[in-house]
């Protein structure tokens, strides 16, 4: 057993040397190599951050601008349904209407 020890030592000690000279080799390609683009990369999200921070603020804007909208849209879509086909035949009717009709009848058409 200690002859077998004895022998394998030179290969134990040669493979202790390659695999520092490896781990060598990784760090300093990591230095050269992954840290710079991990820089690049941070530089990266740092400015899709800040898109995104500002696509936040425009759609918040949006939301709250829609908001104060919609209750408007709402109420005139139930005045236009309080409009009865009486009252289209009336207009009509008209040779020549007065000109808040015609004005009401452009901003619905």
């Amino acid at each position: 057993m200690q002859d077998e020890l004895t022998a394998l030592k030179p290969s134990l000690e040669r493979t202790v040397t390659e695999t520092d000279a490896l781990m060598a080799k990784v760090s300093k390609e990591k230095a050269e190599v992954v840290e710079p683009k991990k820089a690049v990369v941070d530089q990266e999200v740092a400015k899709a951050k800040v898109a995104a921070d500002a696509a936040n603020a425009i759609k918040s804007e949006c939301e709250e601008a829609l908001g104060e909208a919609m209750p408007i849209l709402n109420a005139a879509i139930a005045a236009l349904n309080t409009i009865k086909p009486a009252d289209i035949k009336l207009v009509q009717s008209f040779k020549n209407p007065p000109a808040t009709i015609k004005l009401v009848l452009e901003a619905v058409c």
